[in-house]
């Protein structure tokens, strides 16, 4: 499949807002409500719809605040200047079907050819083992861990663990699909298949926490695969 990255349109975003993700992964539904169609469509934090060779609507990226909480601003998850947040999600039913590393790998071209980092930073849930085997694939490195409390529209008040996981910035292709053993040094692996490729989500009005607090966030978008 072959991926194209824009803007989203409210047509998407509202497509977006009422997508609905089977258990425990319904931590990632978002608001269908006005303000959370503003926040897809804020052009400071920009969302950008991924669709398919038809056209339709197969997923979407978001980067730097958009995927940013209050709990990991707290814990200092995301202190590297130069590290570019990237948050991504894919359509429902397209979840659990063996497509998540490709869509990762044409979201990270895409973010590198748009924002040119010198390397990117992915936050997800502990629990998520579908998106953590692709991201060790796609040659992410475990980092920080903080504790994210989330309100959804179908829970509220759920405490989970989450972790940052990082890698370089860089063309795999051009080096010969270098990968990273997780918690090892590097190691070539040749046989890596290179193919195509959460939000600082608080309303005006919210004041920004003391320490040790956090808590009441909406979920951010670090994977839906």
């Amino acid at each position: 499949m072959r991926y194209q990255f824009a803007p989203l349109t409210e047509e998407q975003a509202r497509a977006i807002g009422a997508w609905r993700y089977d258990p425990p992964y319904d931590l990632y539904d978002m608001d269908t409500d006005e303000e959370g169609l503003r926040e897809l469509l804020d052009q400071d934090t920009p969302y950008y719809g991924a669709t398919d060779e038809r056209g339709e609507l197969v997923g979407f990226l978001c980067f730097k605040t958009a995927v940013q909480t209050l709990s990991g601003l707290l814990a200092g998850a995301y202190a590297d200047p130069d590290t570019l947040d990237i948050g991504l999600g894919m359509r429902p039913d397209l979840t659990g079907r063996g497509l998540g590393l490709d869509f990762m790998n044409a979201g990270l071209a895409f973010a590198r050819e748009t924002f040119h980092p010198a390397s990117f930073r992915l936050s997800v849930a502990a629990f998520n083992d579908r998106a953590i085997k692709v991201y060790k694939r796609a040659g992410f490195q475990p980092g920080h861990t903080f504790t994210h409390t989330a309100h959804t529209p179908r829970a509220t008040n759920g405490v989970y663990e989450f972790m940052t996981i990082v890698r370089a910035a860089i063309d795999r292709k051009r080096l010969g699909c270098v990968s990273f053993e997780w918690g090892l040094a590097l190691t070539p692996r040749p046989a890596l298949r290179c193919g195509p490729a959460p939000r600082l989500r608080r309303r005006s009005d919210q004041p920004l926490p003391c320490a040790g607090e956090g808590e009441g966030e909406e979920p951010f978008n670090e994977g839906r695969l």
